[in-house]
Parts: structure tokens; C-alpha cells; sequence
């Protein structure tokens, strides 16, 4: 429930956000969550609102990021259940404006392939982040992975790295 980035948005920042984060008890996720909804529902009479305006918001910039976007479909069972809670958002969730068509993905011209496997760091790189960057998948994964690698053997190159001083 919680994220490396303290920025990110997840349950347990939107619930302490809403001063609520001593709710979220219990041993796992869907415990935690049970137990904080029902403090909600029985304490708070206008939360619920607020909270799942929130949760459906960064729902869709999750879900938007990891390719699986945020459905109409989704959204109308979701009314449905908050309208049998006692709570009107009908309205509102059918106004929320999706993001459901997904960038498309485009595969890098073959001459820039080739200088890739070329390249004297194609021993580094080889594998899964080479196989993404063929595939076309320009994302955070294959970023992350190479600048990774970039670093691990920058610091076996610079001296002053190993001894703490950069």
C-alpha cells in the first residue's frame, strides 16, 4: 500500500491526507482497506466523496501508466456500488474523462538497432533491456535498466566513486 516515491499516490497517502491513516490497520492490504471504508462509512458522512473522487483520479494515471487503462465499464460498477452505499455520484463518475487510447508503440528504425549492437556497452545492456528497445518499448523500464548499468560501470571506471568522494 505504500510506494518508494514519497510523492506517489496511493492509498495510505490519500486516507492520511484525510487524517484517516490510524483506520488502515489489519495484515494485509485488503484488510487494511476493509477496516478504513468501514470508519469512513460510519463516521465520516461526506469522506466518501472526497475519497473516491481521489482514488478514481489516480486510478486512472495508474492504470494509464501500466497499460491497462481505466474503463467506462469499470466506472459504471463502480457508481453502481457507491449508489447502493447510499451515495449519489452517479453524475459525476460518468463525467470523469478517461485517458483510454494508449500511446502507440513504434520500433526504432533497423540502422539504429544495429549501431545499438555495436556499440562497445551492448555487453552490458544485452538482454532484456535491448530486447524492450527492439520491441519499441521506450519506457521507464528500459530507461531505468540502462541508466542502471551506466552507473554501475561509470563507478568501476572513476576511482573517486569507490571512495565515496562523487
Amino acid at each position: 500500500m505504500s510506494a518508494y516515491n514519497k510523492k506517489a499516490v496511493t492509498y495510505t497517502s490519500i486516507f492520511r491526507e484525510s487524517k484517516l491513516a490510524s483506520s488502515l490497520e489489519g495484515n494485509n492490504k485488503k484488510q487494511k482497506l476493509q477496516n478504513a471504508w468501514e470508519e469512513v462509512y460510519r463516521n465520516h458522512e461526506r469522506l466518501p466523496y472526497t475519497l473516491t473522487r481521489k482514488i478514481v483520479h489516480a486510478a486512472i494515471d495508474y492504470r494509464f501508466n501500466q497499460r491497462n487503462p481505466l474503463t467506462r465499464e469499470e466506472l459504471d460498477q463502480l457508481s453502481c456500488i457507491v449508489t447502493d452505499l447510499g451515495y449519489d455520484m452517479e453524475k459525476e463518475l460518468k463525467a470523469v474523462k478517461l485517458k483510454e487510447d494508449l500511446p502507440e508503440i513504434k520500433i526504432p528504425p533497423a540502422q539504429l538497432i544495429q549501431r545499438l549492437e555495436s556499440h562497445p556497452l551492448v555487453s552490458e545492456i544485452v538482454g532484456e533491456p535491448l530486447q524492450l528497445f527492439k520491441n519499441g518499448h521506450f519506457n521507464e523500464i528500459l530507461y531505468v535498466k540502462f541508466v542502471n548499468v551506466l552507473k554501475l560501470k561509470y563507478k568501476r571506471l572513476h576511482p573517486l566513486l569507490k571512495l565515496g568522494k562523487l
